[in-house]
């Protein structure tokens, strides 16, 4: 819960400043923007809705505010969607619904209107991560996207190439997570990072699955 959770961060944020600790990195998500449309840049405004977004964006801002008043460097990295093989059942929506289809189960799918989104696979999402700790890159906040934009029937045409389809049950209006979420720049990462995607977003999906 959200107590746990910032109560741990504190933790973790003293024990950093006590020991020293070089940097402190902090993985957030593209849900901190909410339902805003558009390509989200470091510098725009977050407007989370409730439930992770709300979380991640209280958790990147206590950091923030701790990097401020006792000098810790610290950085908060956000990524879009991330897949890729190990995924846990819980880890997402292309996580659920490869799940429902090895276990032959429906799923519902909340396709929010079939809004694009980013993909990112998870080696390049590492390698953005390992670019910032390389670099000493220790500024406030820092996006690590993909360059593509993808919709959910892109992914079903690709995954009826190679799998038997679960069935599908869409929801237009999402409840509370939903395929969609809002689009990253990465022109802040490309030019002080150096870093490139190198993966199509939708070329690894057969090895994830």
């Amino acid at each position: 819960n959200a107590q746990t959770n910032i109560g741990g961060l504190l933790n973790l944020l003293q024990l950093s400043s006590q020991y020293q600790v070089k940097h402190f990195l902090y993985v957030s998500s593209a849900d901190v923007f909410g339902d805003l449309k558009g390509i989200m840049g470091e510098d725009d405004v977050p407007q989370p809705s409730q439930g992770q977004g709300g979380s991640h964006y209280f958790q990147a801002h206590c950091l923030l505010n701790w990097k401020r008043d006792n000098g810790l460097p610290a950085t908060v990295v956000r990524l879009p969607q991330v897949y890729g093989p190990g995924q846990q059942p819980a880890s997402g929506p292309l996580a659920r619904f490869f799940t429902a289809a090895v276990r032959h189960k429906p799923i519902t799918v909340n396709i929010a209107e079939n809004r694009p989104t980013q993909l990112l696979y998870v080696e390049d999402a590492v390698y953005g991560i390992y670019d910032v700790v390389d670099r000493g890159y220790t500024e406030d906040i820092i996006h690590i996207a993909s360059d593509e934009l993808v919709a959910w029937q892109d992914i079903m045409t690709r995954c009826q190439s190679f799998m038997e389809m679960p069935e599908l049950e869409n929801m237009l209006q999402a409840e509370r997570e939903e395929f969609w979420l809002p689009q990253l720049s990465n022109e802040r990462s490309k030019r002080e990072l150096g870093w490139t995607q190198k993966h199509k977003a939708l070329d690894n999906l057969q090895a994830t699955y």
